[in-house]
Parts: structure tokens; C-alpha cells; sequence
């Protein structure tokens, strides 16, 4: 991985909770940004214009209210829609944080994803199903060719 792209992964993108409640483990925010809002390309020209976007974010102890101000980072897609996932609450709104269900760390919620990933397998192989790598599965296939 490159590290401009290790950068942008741990990057923070601050961000306005929008809707919450509606759905499971998912709120929708509102992200600010600016856009380039010139036809001609001239340095003298430029002109930057305020926008703003909502985007779908995975919480996954469902402690977020609206109108909380988050910090947001991109992490592994949780669904099609989702690809954010929250990180901290900057300003909360509403019922104080020592109230609400903590948000987990970026550790916490790579040892849970290990942990159901390591029981998925443990269920796939009282299946009788085979865990190849993909050294092994290279190895096992016939040569397909003229």
C-alpha cells in the first residue's frame, strides 16, 4: 500500500449526524466539501464553491443522535451503500456521552471482526468444507489449456 493511500485510510472527515434510528448500525450524515465551480481553467478564475453531501456511516454500537457532530474515516465497506465507519464523537448532542453505549476504537473493532471471522470458519469446517489458501487452490487445479 502506498503511502499517500495509508494516509487518506486514517484520514478524519468531520461530519453532522443527519438521520439516526431509522436503521441498525447505520446513520446518515452530512459531510461538507468544496467544489470547483469555474468552466475556464484560468489561475486568476478560480472559484470555489461550498457543497455539501450526505453519506451512509456504519455505528456499530448505535450510540450516535442527531444532530452529534462526528469524526468519520473510511474502513473496510460494510455494505454497498456503507463505506464509512464512525471514529470518535467530536460534539454530542443531546444525552451527555457518559450515557450513551461508547464508540469502539479502530482495535476493538478489528478484534471483533477477527474474532467472527476465526468463528465462521470454525462453523465452515464442522461443515466439511475444505479452507484452501491460495497457494494450495493454485496447486489442485488442473491445467486448463491447448
Amino acid at each position: 500500500m502506498s503511502k499517500t493511500k495509508a494516509i487518506a485510510l486514517m484520514r478524519e472527515i468531520p461530519a453532522v449526524v443527519v438521520s439516526a434510528g431509522h436503521t441498525q448500525k447505520t446513520v446518515k450524515v452530512r459531510v461538507g466539501l468544496k467544489q470547483l465551480n469555474s468552466p475556464i481553467k484560468n489561475i486568476s478564475l478560480l472559484k470555489y464553491s461550498s457543497q455539501q453531501r450526505t453519506q451512509l456511516v456504519h455505528d456499530p454500537n448505535n450510540s450516535l443522535r442527531i444532530g452529534d457532530i462526528i469524526a468519520i474515516s473510511s474502513g473496510s465497506w460494510v455494505s454497498k451503500d456503507v463505506h464509512y465507519t464512525v471514529d470518535r464523537i467530536i460534539v454530542p448532542f443531546g444525552p451527555p456521552l457518559e450515557e450513551r453505549p461508547p464508540v469502539p476504537t479502530i482495535l476493538e473493532r478489528l478484534a471483533a471482526k477477527a474474532e467472527k471471522r476465526q468463528l465462521k470458519k470454525e462453523r465452515q469446517s464442522h461443515m466439511g468444507y475444505t479452507i484452501m489458501t491460495s497457494a494450495s487452490a493454485n496447486a489442485d487445479m488442473p491445467f486448463c489449456g491447448s
